[in-house]
């Protein structure tokens, strides 16, 4: 039957979407967020600049792919993602940038813009201290990120779209984070994502930040109801 839910860009084809990795395993990333699958692991560096315009051109003449999202590790401390952002949209593979959000002052954020960033990806784990309780550096601490990530928000022009990873600290504020996104931002995409233990967790019987999909679930109705009826698209994942 066909669909009455929002939908941000048709779904009826194979995706022409790739995922532009920075590095091995993603690179360096300024933060160590508990759910990550990479924070624990030593030693990540970027690609250099050559390898990247490669894969670009890979992706868009060999694949024939036209859209790409810059990922990390974390895309804004890599030091020629302005050139990284140009190159890809001028070949017509319009760049997304996967981002905590946190670094994108306004003059990186005009310079990113300027340089042809079709949107950006925000991963946005909770408001508030749930936000700081996930978002950590290698420290453990995250205080302010959710207040530099809101102001940077509101330098944005730019399409913004959300991922949101699903845990212990965030679970039950889901609904109240769709009355935020519906409040504060144009409808776009907010993605929910179920944690998957992999790589550093692989054999443990408990990780403490995740939770029952069975416990999630009626938060994630009443966020999915309240997001799709302001006009967001909503993927519930995994």
């Amino acid at each position: 039957p066909k669909t009455t839910r929002p939908i941000y860009r048709p779904h009826d084809q194979p995706t022409d979407r790739g995922w532009l990795f920075l590095g091995e395993n993603g690179g360096p990333c300024d933060k160590a967020c508990k759910f990550c699958y990479y924070a624990y692991q030593p030693d990540l560096v970027f690609f250099d600049i050559d390898t990247i315009m490669m894969i670009a051109n890979r992706f868009r003449w060999v694949y024939g792919l036209e859209a790409c999202d810059i990922s990390g590790g974390e895309p804004t401390i890599y030091p020629k993602l302005k050139e990284v952002v140009e190159h890809c949209a001028n070949i017509g593979l319009r760049p997304t940038i996967i981002t905590h959000g946190q670094n994108c002052d306004e003059q990186k954020i005009r310079t990113l813009e300027d340089a042809g960033l079709n949107d950006w990806l925000i991963s946005l784990h909770g408001l508030g201290d749930a936000h700081d309780k996930a978002v950590v550096d290698r420290k453990g601490n995250g205080e302010g990120g959710f207040e530099r990530l809101t102001t940077n928000l509101s330098l944005m022009q730019r399409p913004t779209r959300f991922n949101t990873t699903l845990q212990v600290h965030n679970y039950k504020i889901l609904p109240e984070m769709a009355k935020w996104l519906a409040q504060e931002r144009a409808p776009t995409v907010w993605n929910l994502i179920q944690f998957n233990p992999f790589r550093a967790w692989d054999g443990l019987d408990t990780i403490d930040f995740q939770v029952k999909m069975t416990d999630m679930a009626p938060y994630i109705g009443k966020a999915v109801e309240t997001a799709e009826a302001a006009g967001f698209e909503v993927n519930v994942r995994y």
